[in-house]
This record gives C-alpha cells, structure tokens and sequence, in this order.
C-alpha cells in the first residue's frame, strides 16, 4: 500500500523547491528511487533535497561517473546514479549497500535496482511535459511499524 502525491514544476527552480519540499519529510534511513528518462530533472531535484537537508546545492553532483557521492548536512546524504551499472554484479562495486548507512539514500535511475533492493523504498517517477514542465509522482510506503526504505 502507498500513499502518493504528484504534481507539476514549470521550471528547474520549482523543481528543486519540490526536491527541498520533500527533504522534510525524509529521515535518517530512508531510501529514495529517483527514476526517469535522461534530462527528466532527477539531480535538479536531488540538489533540492540537499539543499533541504543543509547541503550547498552548488556542490551537488551527479555521480554518473563516480556512481556514489556522500554530503553532509543535518542528515548525511548517499548520492548515487546507476546509469552506467549495467548488471547487478556491477551494483557490488559501488558499496551502495555496504553496511548500516545512517542518513538518506538518494539513487538516481533507482529502477535499475533489483526488487529486494527496492523493497520499501520512497519511489520517485520524473516525467519530462515539456522544455522546463516536469511531473513528479512520489509513492511513499505506508509506515508498517518499522519506518521505512531503511538500508
């Protein structure tokens, strides 16, 4: 079961208030998939996050090549992108999922993970409407007792 709010950003700046919107409602554990096609605003809305979180945007990255950033702010933050992983072995060496994280995980192309991987993440779809429009649906888990996307 979900709870699920979408709603429409005319513009890169709107999007990333989405994203700083959101970071109030994250917590240390959470984990949230990011997914949409190439150009969608995933890391305009990570940098949104950040920013809602006590990170300098200006800093935030996509990690496309390094495939996992860390930022700390009031919560530490794990950055990841998952475009250039191409089979779950490639996952392994990324060290998403070494070990108890404490603070939020943020993957961007989340879909790429497996089910298991996945299991009570905060899934968020970017759907491109436009030249700057953007649709984000967030599909948040119903908390079961014990919170939730916890990695």
């Amino acid at each position: 079961m979900t709870r699920d709010e979408t709603f429409v950003t005319h513009s890169p700046k709107e999007t990333q208030d989405a994203g700083r919107d959101l970071a109030r409602s994250l917590k240390s554990g959470d984990l949230a998939l990011i997914i949409g096609d190439l150009g969608a605003g995933k890391t305009t809305l990570v940098k949104g996050i950040c920013e809602g979180l006590g990170i300098n945007p200006r800093g935030v990255r996509s990690p496309t090549f390094t495939l996992v950033n860390e930022y700390q702010g009031t919560i530490p933050i794990r950055h990841a992108d998952l475009y250039r992983v191409e089979a779950a072995g490639d996952l392994a060496t990324t060290g998403l999922f070494d070990g108890h994280f404490e603070g939020v995980t943020l993957v961007e192309w989340g879909d790429r993970l497996a089910p298991p991987e996945r299991a009570g993440a905060i899934i968020i779809r970017m759907e491109e409407l436009g030249e700057t429009q953007r649709r984000i649906i967030i599909e948040k888990p119903q908390p079961a007792g014990e919170g939730r996307g916890r990695v």
